[in-house]
């Protein structure tokens, strides 16, 4: 009985081990092969403006680029790796951007640790193929190390080091400014996990204390944004203070009824059998059709340009009635969907509020905005059936390997 104990044992062990090598092996294969296929590929618009203070920077020339938007964090980092490694040319910049991108699916990996191998090896799968992140993986761009530094902060709060994970926090400002919304969202959550919904004098002195840096960080971005004269370092009349807009909302819940739709297919079946409720996921939808249809409007000078898809969605739903409906209608079905999307945090509530507040303050539609809730979402997000999550992830693959042919053939840029 031992020897066969131990047998299946050693069975199980194996059949672990040789999905986790697999898995990786084909990551990697699959990772290094497009970056091979887009190291020596032509700037990508943003990529001009990053690649130019990297070079700067690389040449002790420490003045920020004119179509430089954010802080330079990011620029700063990969000149520390780069100057530490010798490196000095654009195919060097996306090579060390792509190997951030490796440590990110690593932290995700992580942080699904409540999973088991399977599904967590399936969950960090769907990350790292998620159709909006993928070809930035490998481009010139900040948007995954921004994600990483988001991911790292929570990683380090929820293990209690608070300190390192204040550390971080300041990091993850200075590469992305606007990420001070989400460190704002974790300290909030580390507070109510400690003190509850209760307010206090006391409490708050005490989570300011423990929590010293992220207050620091807090103080930094406020200071920051008076001497600056906005948040945006580059372009402030095109991201203008005080700016209320749905128009981020809308057009991401657009896409995610294409990238969702295996969720969305298996969710309305489950609306189905909800009962007098399902009256209530109905009444959000038409809400929802409703006020897109009366407050939509494409206004921003930079959502005008027929180069990007978003643009020529953006102006067709525009200029014509039908196409607009169609668009909210399509919209709507992703709300109804995730209306009944179950996430593992306790505080998913808190989490859809910061998620709304934090793409509101924008008057260009850009999807890469909503990277860092679409991150949280994925990581959270309580999985299905095996079946749906396996057919999820295929779908993500399908969808990102499009996204890249279309890159390649420059017909496909959101």
């Amino acid at each position: 009985d031992e020897q066969v104990e131990y047998i299946n044992r050693f069975m199980t062990l194996n059949k672990r081990s040789i999905i986790y090598v697999f898995s990786i092996a084909v990551l990697i294969v699959v990772f290094a092969g497009i970056h091979i296929m887009i190291r020596n590929f032509p700037l990508v618009w943003d990529e001009v403006y990053h690649t130019r203070q990297l070079t700067k920077f690389l040449h002790g020339i420490f003045t920020l680029d004119s179509g430089l938007g954010m802080l330079p964090g990011y620029h700063v980092l990969l000149t520390v790796v780069l100057f530490l490694t010798g490196l000095r040319d654009v195919e060097s910049f996306r090579l060390i951007n792509f190997l951030f991108s490796f440590i990110l699916i690593g932290v995700v990996y992580k942080l699904n640790n409540h999973l088991s191998l399977y599904r967590r090896m399936i969950a960090t799968g769907q990350f790292a193929f998620f159709p909006l992140f993928f070809m930035f993986h490998f481009l010139v761009y900040s948007d995954m190390m921004s994600l990483l530094s988001i991911c790292i902060v929570y990683l380090l709060l929820s293990k209690g080091h608070r300190m390192v994970s204040g550390a971080f926090a300041v990091l993850s400002v200075f590469i992305r400014q606007t990420n001070v919304v989400w460190i704002g969202f974790f300290f909030l959550l580390d507070y109510i996990d400690r003190f509850g919904l209760t307010i206090s004098m006391k409490s708050i002195i005490r989570h300011c204390r423990d929590d010293l840096l992220y207050v620091l960080c807090f103080f930094l971005f406020m200071v920051f944004v008076f001497v600056n004269h906005g948040v945006s370092l580059a372009g402030k009349d095109m991201q203008p203070i005080g700016v209320v807009s749905l128009g981020n909302i809308l057009f991401l819940f657009f896409l995610l009824f294409f990238i969702l739709l295996p969720l969305h297919i298996y969710n309305f079946r489950i609306i189905a059998g909800m009962g007098k409720k399902i009256l209530l996921v109905a009444g959000i939808m038409l809400g929802y059709v409703v006020i897109g249809m009366i407050t939509f409007s494409n206004t921003h000078p930079w959502n005008q340009y027929p180069i990007f898809i978003r643009n020529v969605i953006l102006t067709g739903v525009a200029g014509q009635s039908t196409a607009k409906f169609v668009y909210f209608l399509l919209g709507s079905i992703t709300l109804g969907s995730l209306c009944v999307t179950r996430l593992n945090s306790k505080h998913t509530k808190l989490f859809s509020i910061v998620a709304f507040l934090s793409l509101i303050p924008y008057w260009l539609v850009e999807p890469r905005y909503a990277f860092v809730p679409l991150g949280l979402f994925l990581i959270w997000r309580v999985q299905q059936n095996l079946r749906i999550e396996r057919i999820l992830l295929i779908w993500f693959i399908m969808l990102s390997l499009l996204s890249m042919w279309g890159l390649f053939q420059y017909t496909l840029y959101l």
